[in-house]
Parts: structure tokens; sequence; C-alpha cells
């Protein structure tokens, strides 16, 4: 019956403890913190009623000693609901304990304040009892709780005290202490589960707060591709309103699209395209569990276009399955806009390195290349631009050049200062040498902090180049105005000095009281000074022809020795005069001693070197001859004259240049025979230089190409000093002589005199043709070039036409190799130049003549 007694009051007074717990999870559980006093005070009075319903319903162990769960309650209330509520509580409890009186009443005083106050203890004293095993926690403070009870014996009555522990000590252990943690416990899991659902609460807000508010569009689906969640972007971008979308498939949404009509929606989709490619996005997710990413176009309805990259992905129930799908819309178009804008600046700017002869490049902080367009790697011969990353000017320059280069970024990267438009000097590896306008400039990025450089290079090789030949034809302008200069005062000497023997002895010659001696010899200062002035002239009119590229080589056979031969007979009356020693040295006979080239100009060439040898040798010899060299015949003249001095000796060929320039100038001449002689055997194939010692003498040499001709002709050259005579037996010879000048007639007239022939004359070259038609016994005809009706050429050529054996010499003032290729070529037999060499003349005329008893057979 006393156990039934118990288990009833237990059961009765566990009914009031969970509506206490329903007291803490529904006013005070997560509120604490914002009650203020009097609301404590009110949980209090709430606490202290509940105690007072425990006490309407206890165990009565004997009258006056009754016993219920007051000791849970306010130990929990002293746990859970602090100094406020518990004090409360306490007072109400012990009032009403009081005035309930009895024996066991300052027992149950000691058991109200000893419970609440080792619940408030426990609160205070162990505040991390919850992180702990919180059960064992609450075990504790049951014992403990009840141990106190036990001890509050002491305030019953002596006779009462035995019974009471007795009876009440096993189930205070047994029954109250585990239902202190029972109802802890509870509280506990009240506590938690308000915390559950206050979190929840909070992602739920957090989440709402963060789809509505984010700058995307957002959308849930169920498994079946249904709409059950959308945010207000995702109702805009549509169009429509949340309840219109909620419930429909992508195609369902997509036909009440085409069926309504949208006129205040910002994007117009592609509906059915949008629909069918949303489905097959959510199908895939749904199969394989994995997040998409997609670009969606939508079009509006200006025509223009936006662009959303949509992010799906699978949502997870519980068990890890997927039920359905969801997605974000996030409007990229401005981005795809400014990265079109990027990729089309990169573009144009990878266009324009690309493609610039400029050399640009950029650094980094220590030197070395992280950039480099097309053309600095075509510089560095390198295939690819990438190929100069981490590399610096140390791994192409030369140490001199790529320490420069360093020193010069380093500072550029420690001032912030560019440098613009320096001149660099490149020294390869190689050690060649090339020239750049460089500018360099710090390299900046957005903080404005340096983090390198870069900069622009233009090779200037070319225009440094240019500017050095442009400053040397500069100088070689004002040399050359000089030496033409000099030049002029000396041509004007050379051409006024025989002028002035000329006018100045001509003048004596008619002088009746001239004796004869002084008349012969004045008559040949006059023939000497003439010749001096034709050589003059002739050297003026053959570098004119050269420059203008007029020269032109005319080959034929030329027998070497014979030629030297005859130049050596030339020369000999002037060196014994000088008493030199002048000899012809050949080395090869006379059937290989043979050349294929241009025999007048060989001939001039010689013969100028021999004149200039006789000018400028006072004392010893002059040998002249040539040697078998390496397929060339080198020919030289050596003389022991004046020499030449080093550094002159490579100006000599040029055109005005002399040794002497000065007007105290010891010797003659006008500067430009030695440049016509180069100019002459460079037309020949073959090339000159001098050998000279200052002092000492000279030697000229020049080259030949050699080549022994196929088959050639006998013939014999005319010595130029042979005397003129008569030798013709028989009849006189007859000559027709074209020429429209009396002056120049005349003079042919008295050089053919002393040689008893028959002169016929004629003033231009149609009379020429007649006169030789109707005259069959005219042997020679002298022909000159230039005459009215019809010119000597065409005469020529109709005279031989009909008459091809019959041999004329062309007489012109034209001197130059092209007019006698021309005159050769019209049928003339040979070429005589005017003025008129008497001996050439008359030489020529002999050898053109037969014996008398032979002309018939023409």
């Amino acid at each position: 019956m006393e156990l039934a007694s118990i288990t009833l009051s237990l059961v009765q007074n566990t009914a009031v403890l969970l509506s206490f717990s329903m007291l803490y999870d529904f006013f005070w559980t997560g509120e604490e913190a914002q009650k203020r006093w009097y609301h404590k005070v009110l949980a209090g009075v709430v606490v202290g009623g509940i105690g007072l319903v425990l006490m309407l319903m206890p165990w009565t162990l004997s009258p006056g000693v009754v016993f219920d769960t007051r000791s849970v309650l306010l130990s929990i209330t002293g746990l859970y609901f602090g100094w406020i509520p518990t004090l409360t509580a306490m007072v109400i409890d012990v009032a009403y304990r009081i005035y309930l009186g009895g024996p066991g009443t300052w027992m149950g005083v000691a058991v109200i304040v000893s419970s609440g106050f080792i619940g408030l203890a426990w609160r205070y004293l162990r505040p991390g009892w919850t992180r702990r095993n919180h059960w064992r926690e609450l075990l504790a403070l049951g014992v403990c709780v009840h141990l106190a009870m036990l001890g509050c014996t002491v305030f019953l009555p002596t006779d009462k005290f035995l019974p009471v522990v007795s009876h009440i000590a096993l189930p205070l252990m047994l029954i109250y202490a585990p239902g202190t943690m029972l109802l802890g416990l509870f509280m506990y899991s009240r506590g938690e589960n308000w915390l559950n659902k206050k979190a929840l609460k909070e992602t739920k807000l957090l989440y709402s707060s963060l789809v509505e508010n984010m700058p995307a569009a957002v959308f849930r689906k169920t498994r079946d591709g249904r709409y059950d969640y959308v945010n207000q972007l995702f109702c805009d971008l549509k169009g429509l309103s949340e309840q219109e979308i909620l419930g429909r498939t992508p195609f369902e949404l997509a036909e009440y699209e085409s069926h309504k009509a949208i006129s205040s929606t910002k994007y117009k989709p592609r509906q059915r395209t949008m629909a069918r490619e949303g489905t097959d996005h959510h199908q895939w997710i749904l199969e394989h569990g994995r997040p998409i990413r997609v670009e969606e176009v939508y079009t509006l309805p200006d025509g223009s276009v936006e662009i959303f990259q949509v992010v799906k992905t699978p949502i997870f129930d519980t068990t890890g399955s997927v039920i359905g799908s969801q997605g974000m819309l996030f409007d990229i178009s401005s981005q795809k806009r400014v990265e079109e804008a990027l990729l089309n600046e990169q573009y144009m700017l990878n266009s324009f390195l690309n493609n610039t002869p400029d050399r640009i490049y950029f650094k980094d902080l220590n030197s070395r290349f992280t950039r480099v367009n097309r053309a600095h790697a075509q510089l560095f011969g390198l295939s690819v631009s990438k190929d100069a990353i981490g590399k610096s000017d140390f791994d192409f320059f030369s140490e001199e050049h790529a320490r420069k280069a360093y020193e010069d970024e380093q500072k550029i990267i420690e001032t912030g200062l560019p440098m613009i438009g320096i001149e660099e000097k490149e020294t390869w590896e190689d050690g060649s040498v090339s020239w750049a306008s460089s500018s360099k400039f710090p390299l900046i990025d957005v903080d404005g902090k340096v983090i390198g450089t870069f900069g622009v290079s233009r090779d200037i090789t070319l225009q440094k180049q240019l500017a050095a030949d442009l400053l040397s034809a500069k100088e070689k302008a004002e040399e050359g105005d000089h030496l033409k200069t000099a030049f002029l005062h000396n041509i004007s000497h050379e051409i006024r000095t025989p002028m002035n023997a000329i006018v100045g002895f001509s003048s004596f010659l008619t002088d009746p009281a001239l004796s004869e001696d002084k008349r012969a010899h004045y008559a040949q200062i006059v023939i000497q000074s003439s010749n001096q002035l034709l050589s003059i002239i002739d050297d003026i009119v053959r570098i004119a022809t050269i420059e203008a590229g007029q020269e032109k080589i005319h080959e034929s056979q030329i027998r070497i020795n014979e030629l030297c031969r005859l130049l050596l007979e030339q020369f000999s009356t002037q060196a014994s005069s000088k008493g030199l020693d002048l000899k012809f040295l050949p080395t090869l006979p006379d059937d290989r001693a043979m050349l294929q080239s241009d025999e007048i100009k060989f001939t001039q060439v010689l013969s100028n070197l021999l004149v200039n040898a006789f000018k400028f040798t006072k004392q010893g010899y002059i040998h002249f001859g040539y040697e078998l060299k390496d397929g060339v015949l080198e020919f030289y003249v050596e003389d022991t004259g004046i020499g030449i001095p080093e550094e002159m000796q490579g100006e000599i060929f040029k055109r005005f240049r002399q040794v002497e320039s000065t007007l105290s100038r010891q010797f003659g001449g006008s500067g430009l025979g030695l440049s016509i002689c180069q100019a002459y055997i460079e037309l020949m194939g073959g090339r000159m230089w001098v050998q000279s010692e200052y002092g000492k003498g000279s030697v000229f040499r020049f080259t030949i190409p050699y080549q022994i001709p196929g088959v050639s002709k006998a013939f014999k050259v005319s010595s130029l000093t042979e005397p003129v005579g008569p030798e013709f037996s028989g009849e006189a010879p007859m000559l027709l002589v074209a020429e429209d000048e009396e002056f120049n007639f005349m003079l042919l007239r008295e050089i053919l005199t002393p040689f008893h022939c028959r002169i016929i004359r004629v003033v231009n070259g149609q009379e020429a043709v007649d006169k030789v038609r109707e005259t069959p016994d005219i042997d020679l005809v002298l022909m000159d070039l230039k005459m009215p009706v019809m010119d000597g050429y065409e005469a020529t050529r109709k005279i031989k036409a009909f008459r091809p054996f019959l041999p004329v010499i062309a007489l012109t003032a034209y001197s130059h190799d092209s007019d006698r290729h021309k005159a050769f070529t019209a049928g003339c037999d040979d070429f005589v130049s005017k003025p008129f060499n008497k001996a050439e003349l008359m030489g020529k005329i002999r050898a053109k003549l037969r014996p008398a008893e032979n002309r018939a057979a023409d």
C-alpha cells in the first residue's frame, strides 16, 4: 500500500514536472537574455505555483511528514532559470510549506532552500556542463540534491528521524536522483530542439534572403521537372508571377508564355528551345547527380541579346538520392561584352606587336624578358616569341652592351623616369654591330607600382650607314669640288701654256725678217704645243665618254711582242736624249704572245704608262714587259723615278688627282691619264695597281685575261717613223679626197704634194660615190665622215658595194673608239683622227696603196 502510494504520488508529480518543462519550452527557452526582471519574477511565481501543486499531491509518510518532487523542481529551476525565478519560487514554496506546518516543516523548508541553491551553484560554478557528458552531470546533480535532502532530516523530531531516513533513503537514490537526471535531460532536449528550430528558421531566412536578394535568377524543380520555387528575378526574367510559374514544367510554361501577351517583361527567351534544353539538363542531372554549367542566350524585344551563365545542381534527400534540380542564372552580358572588348583589344595589340617592324619588349624587375614581339624574336634568331621569356640581354648581346642596357633599365625602375629616343650601339656575341633608336619606359601596375620596364626599338643600322655614307659622300663631294677646282686651275694652265706658245710663235712665223733657223725652230715649237694641246683635249673627251658609259670594247687580235717592240722603237729616241736605259722584256714567244682584246685601248694604256715613266724619271732605267700568271697576262712598267708616297698610291687613279696639286708643282698634266688607263683596263676585264717607294721609283702593273686566238692572220705593224716618199714606178696614184672644209683640204693637199700623186676633190658623200663610179682609176679614197648631203659612213657603204677592194681611209675630228668602230663597220679600211699627224697619215696611205702594176686588178 505504501509503494502504491509513492508510485501514484510520483506519477502525479511527474505530470506536474512535465508541465514545468512545457513552461520552459514555450516561455523561457532562447529568450532569457531578452527578458526583463519582472518577466523573470513572473517565471518564478509560475514555478512557485507548480511547487505548490506538487506539495498538494504529496506522499505522506506520517502526519505532518510529507514528500514530493519539489526538490527536483527547484534544483532544475536553479540550473535552467537562474537567480530571480529560482529565489522567487523558493520564497513562495517556503511560505506555503510553513503554512502547512507539521513536524516536517523545517525539513521541508531546508529541502526547498538546499535544492534551489544547489541548482544555482551547479549553473554558475559549472557553466560548461552541457559541453561534457551532460547526462552524468544531471545525475550527479540529482545525487547531490537528494543527499542534501537526506541531510535535511536532522530538522525532524528525534522520534521521526530514523523512520523517515529508513523509508526515504532508497527511493531518493533510486527514484528521485534519476528523476532529476531525466527531467534535466528532457529540459536539455527541449532546449536543443529549440536551438535546432531556431537554426532552421535562421537558415530558411538566410536562404530566402540570399536567394531573393542575390543578383541571379533562381529556380528549383521537383523530380518530375516542375517548378516548386522561383525567386523574383526569375519571375522578372520570364515576365510572369510566381503563381503562374510554380507547378508547371518548362514545356508547359513555354506554351503558356506563347499564348500570353507579355508586354512588361524585360527579357523574351526562346521559349521552346530553352524548354527543350532545360528539360535535357534536368534529366542529365537526375541521372548523373552532378552539376553542370551552361550559357543561355535571351533575346530582348528590341532584337538585342543578353547572355546568362546558368549553374544547375542536383537536390539530394537525406538518403543521398536525387529528388530534383535547382539553378541560378547570372547575367554575364556586360562581362561578355567586356571580354569581347578585351579580346578585341588583345587581338589589335597582338596584331600591332606582331606586324610592326619595330622591336617591342617587356621586362621584369630583374631585366628579364616577360614578352617580346615577333620582330624582336626574329632579331634574336628565335622561331617563336615565347622562347625569349626568362632570358635577358646577356643571353644575346655582348657583355658590354647587355651591361649598359641593364644599368639603364635599373635606373628607370629606381627613378620611374623614361628614356626617350636614345641611340644604342648593339654589339652581338659574334662581334657584329647594329644600331637602334630606343625609347624605354617604366612598367606600372594598377596600384602605381613599378613592376618592370618596356621599350620600343627601331633598327637604324641602315640609316646610320646611310648617314655615314652621306657624310662620306659629302666629304668626297667637297674633296671632289676641291679637286675639280684644282683640276680647272690645272687644265686652264695646261691649255693656256701650249696655246700661249702656239699663238705667240705662230705670230713670229709671219715676220719676213725671221731667219730660217728660227722659223724652223718656232714651227717645231708650234707643232709640239699643238700636240700637247691635242693630248689634253683628247684626255678630257675620253674621261667624259668613260663617265657617260659610252666606252665599248672592240676586240681584235693583238700581237703583244710586235706592238711592244714598236713602242720601244718609238720611245728609244726620248730615252737616249735623257740617258735612260729603256728595255722591253718579253716572256713568251711571238706565236704565243697574243691577246684577243681592244688593241687601241691596250696601246693607249701602255703608251700612257711609258709617257708617265719618262716624265717622272731623270736617271736610271725604264723597263716594261709582261708575265703569265694564273691565266692572265700581268704587264708592268717599272722606273727609277721620283716614286709615289704611300698615302697617295690609291688616290692617283681617281679623277683629277695628282701627287702634286699646288701652283709650284714641277710636272704638268691634267691628272686624268691614270684614271683613263684604269677604266680601260677594267673594261678589258683586268685590274691596275701600283707599287712604289717614294724617292726610289714605281712599278705600275695591270692584268688582261690571256687567251691564245685560234686562227690569226699575219699582219705587220707599220712603223710610224717610216720615211715618207714616192716608191711607185709608172703613173702616179690617184687619190679622191672627200672634204667639205677648205682649210682641211688645203692641209691635205700640202701633206700629199711630196708624194707625187694625183688628187681629186669632192665636197659631199654623194659626189664621192658618183666620182668613184665614173672614175675607175681612183686608187684610194680619203673620206671625211661628217659632210653635207650624204655623210662619209653612207658614202663608204655605197662605194664598197660596187668597189669592195678600193681602200677607204676615214678622216674625222671624232676620235672616240665608238667612232672608229662605226667607221670600220661602214667599210673603211683605216682611220685617221684630226688634226692629222703627217707621218701617221702618210704611213697609212702607203700601207693601203699597192704597186702600179697590180692596181689594174680593181
